[in-house]
């Protein structure tokens, strides 16, 4: 089909489309639970989210659906993630692609370069490797790059936010293109309806062998990967963020009133069902319209979810040191010299007397070596570091005071 039924934004060019009738969170779920909170929009949300995060997403739109002249209710009319939407959004050609969903399917392409991903991805370790950076942080074009790491954080916290409940033993996506890898694997939000239920939801923890979960939990060790995902985590999190509670209360409104007409409909097709029709499961059996049940939950929302939820988000990944608070207690001053040759020195002060640590890494954020443990007293101080037995190359160290601390880098070359 060729015809501009999305916008701008989108091709105009389709194979395949899909028509979302819905599941969890709707008037014909078989639990009274999940028909009290049905919203019908989550994964409409969700989608639109993440192209407002600055990716590629399926693009979407609600309709009517009738069936030879019978009405069947409201849908949602949706790109299907396949190998033609990758062609049109991500270049190349069909055939090119790796594409992996739900169970660990594999849609299109073969296996190897996810196989090889799930190995390296065993060891934090591999947080450059895995992005097909050398151990000085750059880009080698001798290394296949398997994750697209900047999307794959976001997809993380996207998920986290919504408490999304049916992920990710399935319901994802991931497309890698063997020719032109690009930046690695994408992982894409699909089917995230069973979300936005309780603000204390917490799916951080979760994860499951083979997924986006497992490559979260294992790399989330590697330091370097908990700087950037905690940097991010604050950027999307808090204020003026895209998952900030004005951003996301603003964006829902627009979704919601987008149905919120419409729904009188879905309601006269599908309201009674579960009252009059199939008592299947577990009740109440109620007579489910926008002024009963729907409103309600869109007030829930916009009272209680939208504006606590980003704050417990960030609760649960401090709880887990992914997210560093913005107070410190130690101001880093720089090495001195850098690049360094045989000694060098390093320069930070504290705000107040501290339990003081510095700790050396390599370039792959694999621990080395303690520099530093002791008490030390408020002001400037200067660490005297040798620095002869280390083959030149990139490191980092973290020095800490208190709970807090701060990252800097040291570059050893030169002639020693």
């Amino acid at each position: 089909m060729e015809y501009d039924l999305f916008g701008e934004t989108a091709t105009d060019r389709f194979d395949n489309l899909v028509l979302l009738a819905g599941f969890n969170l709707t008037w014909t779920h078989f639990v009274g639970k999940q028909r009290k909170h049905a919203h019908y929009i989550a994964d409409s949300w969700t989608k639109d989210a993440f192209r407002r995060m600055g990716y590629i997403s399926a693009h979407n739109k609600f309709c009517h659906l009738y069936l030879n002249g019978l009405y069947w209710g409201v849908y949602n009319l949706s790109e299907r993630l396949d190998e033609e939407f990758m062609e049109s959004y991500l270049g190349g050609q069909e055939e090119d692609y790796d594409i992996f969903k739900d169970f660990e399917e594999m849609k299109n392409g073969n296996y190897e370069a996810w196989g090889e991903m799930l190995d390296l991805s065993h060891h934090p370790q591999n947080y450059l490797r895995i992005q097909g950076k050398n151990e000085q942080g750059a880009n080698d074009p001798s290394l296949p790059n398997y994750l697209d790491m900047d999307q794959f954080i976001d997809y993380m916290i996207l998920n986290f936010y919504i408490g999304n409940l049916d992920w990710d033993m399935h319901n994802w996506v991931a497309a890698r293109n063997r020719k032109e890898p690009g930046k690695g694997f994408k992982f894409f939000p699909w089917d995230s309806e069973h979300s936005f239920l309780s603000v204390n939801h917490d799916v951080t923890k979760d994860y499951v062998e083979k997924r986006a979960s497992y490559f979260f939990h294992v790399l989330k060790e590697n330091p370097f990967f908990q700087q950037k995902f905690s940097d991010r985590a604050k950027s999307l999190l808090e204020k003026g963020g895209i998952l900030s509670p004005d951003s996301v209360a603003y964006h829902w409104r627009e979704k919601s009133e987008e149905i919120s007409l419409a729904l009188i409909a879905e309601s006269a097709r599908w309201g009674d069902y579960r009252r009059d029709v199939h008592s299947y499961k577990l009740g109440p059996y109620n007579l489910y319209t926008p002024k009963s049940q729907w409103n309600i939950e869109q007030k829930r929302l916009f009272d209680t979810y939208f504006p606590m939820r980003s704050a417990r988000v960030l609760r649960m990944l401090r709880s887990q040191d992914l997210v560093k608070s913005e107070e410190t207690h130690v101001m880093l001053h720089g090495v001195y010299p850098n690049p360094v040759q045989a000694h060098a020195k390093i320069f930070y002060e504290l705000d107040s007397f501290q339990a003081t640590s510095i700790e050396l890494f390599d370039s792959k954020g694999k621990w080395m070596k303690s520099l530093l443990k002791e008490n030390k007293a408020k002001g400037l101080h200067e660490l005297n570091c040798n620095t002869q037995s280390l083959p030149n190359g990139l490191y980092f160290y973290r020095i800490e005071a208190g709970e807090h601390g701060v990252w800097g880098k040291l570059f050893i070359g030169g002639n020693r």
